[in-house]
């Protein structure tokens, strides 16, 4: 049974958001190589337990998709969320699953 996260508040959620982001970028491991110009963001849904515990993690199309160096950067990118689990969690009320959308970007990974 799938539990919505209605004891977290918006701003919870964001912070538990932005902990997952950090986390998954010291996992990404980029090769750059190949990957011309243009948005090379990669948006990941991510669907997490209230144990940090990722239960699914699946590419989103975009337009860059059909790109042979953008995808090999979204696999990468859907690996480091993998490797990245279990996540740790801000305090928070936490129950049931996340489900949430990350927008992973080489460029920051570069800072």
């Amino acid at each position: 049974m799938r539990l919505a996260v209605n004891e977290a508040t918006a701003g919870e959620l964001a912070a538990a958001k932005d902990l997952i982001r950090v986390q998954v970028m010291r996992r990404w491991n980029l090769d750059l190589k190949g990957l011309s110009g243009g948005d090379a963001s990669v948006p990941i849904r991510v669907r997490v337990g209230s144990d940090g515990v990722v239960l699914k993690a699946e590419l989103l199309d975009t337009p860059r998709s059909a790109d042979p160096a953008y995808r090999e950067i979204a696999l990468s990118a859907k690996n480091a969320v993998l490797m990245s689990s279990p996540f740790t969690l801000p305090p928070g009320h936490y129950r049931g699953e996340m489900d949430l959308v990350l927008d992973l970007n080489p460029k920051d990974a570069l800072h």
